[in-house]
């Protein structure tokens, strides 16, 4: 097993950010928040310092006087190991079986099923805002608050994938002038451009095309109008998928470059 970056200082030494100014933000109201995470016994192996984030992500939200509670979806087929440990450590779990009719052959339409489900659970409280979180993924204590300050409808982190030995932020900038992606039709991808890390400093927001999805916040009313799908042949995977739906529904796209998680894989 290997484990990526932990922040931005780690990967990048002569980098420095005020963490100071997080102190000067201030609760407008007790928002709900619904943390949701599709899971399945493949990650296992990064559980116990997922869990262990997950707590800290948790007990700091919630010390700032928000409501915060935690929903899993396990996809794994043939046991319910994982199901079992997490409703042991008294969280809820969903746990998802396919149907006579369901026949997926590939990965995006089970984690379609997964997140779809996951949104229909969140439709059905009466949260204000919905943090995706990647069951590899450990974020910031204080990614929650800050992105909710930001009042906007959708934001997210950076964090990174290996590619060709190479570290790449799974960030993706626009490539067209007009950004009128509402006349796209609906099986079009979006064009888009790779934004590597020089793209992504000094701290700040940036308008991008497609976020890393494993810790992005989003308001209610955006669930509400853009459920999950993916098609055969689109080059991305079902994330990216919906953030061009959302870009196609007239929503902007934010990446905090503040935040830079840890992203947790398993040598293969």
């Amino acid at each position: 097993m290997n484990t990526l970056f932990s922040s931005s200082e780690k990967l990048f030494p002569k980098i420095k950010i005020n963490t100071n100014s997080m102190s000067t933000y201030k609760i407008l109201s007790p928002d709900r928040v619904l943390i949701a995470i599709p899971a399945n016994d493949r990650k296992l192996y990064c559980l116990k310092e997922f869990l262990e984030g997950l707590e800290k992500l948790v007990e700091y939200t919630t010390g700032k006087g928000y409501d915060v509670d935690v929903v899993f979806t396990d996809d794994t087929e043939g046991n319910n190991k994982l199901t079992d440990i997490l409703e042991q450590e008294g969280y809820k779990v969903i746990k998802l079986n396919l149907t006579n009719d369901e026949k997926f052959s590939d990965d995006n339409e089970f984690r379609v099923k997964a997140r779809n489900t996951l949104r229909e659970y969140f439709l059905g409280t009466k949260f204000d805002f919905i943090f995706w979180l990647d069951a590899d993924m450990i974020t910031s204590e204080e990614i929650i608050v800050r992105f909710i300050q930001h009042d906007l409808d959708i934001v997210s982190g950076v964090y990174y994938t290996i590619s060709n030995g190479r570290i790449i932020p799974l960030t993706f900038g626009h490539a067209l002038e007009d950004r009128d992606y509402t006349k796209i039709p609906p099986n079009e991808p979006i064009p888009n451009k790779h934004l590597y890390i020089d793209k992504l400093i000094p701290s700040r927001l940036i308008d991008v095309v497609c976020a890393p999805f494993g810790n992005t916040l989003m308001k209610r009313k955006v669930m509400e109008d853009i459920p999950f799908r993916w098609w055969q042949g689109c080059l991305g995977d079902e994330s990216v998928v919906w953030f061009f739906d959302a870009h196609k529904k007239g929503y902007k796209v934010y990446v905090d470059t503040h935040f830079h998680s840890k992203h947790m894989w398993e040598e293969i």
